[in-house]
């Protein structure tokens, strides 16, 4: 039986895996949209907390 598909496998090697920091962030963006979407004004993550978005590079 194959343990992975080649989707996942390629999807994988184009992008890496995901760690805690990158699904903190996620959940981050979606409360900020929530956020900015009932106050209708932008919100910036740097209001919701202290970690800051990291630059990766492939």
């Amino acid at each position: 039986m194959i343990k992975y598909s080649y989707t996942k496998i390629l999807l994988t090697n184009l992008i890496g895996q995901s760690g805690l920091r990158d699904g903190a962030m996620s959940i981050l963006i979606g409360i900020a949209t929530h956020k900015s979407v009932q106050e209708k004004k932008p919100i910036s993550i740097g209001d919701l907390t202290d970690l800051k978005p990291i630059k990766r590079r492939m």
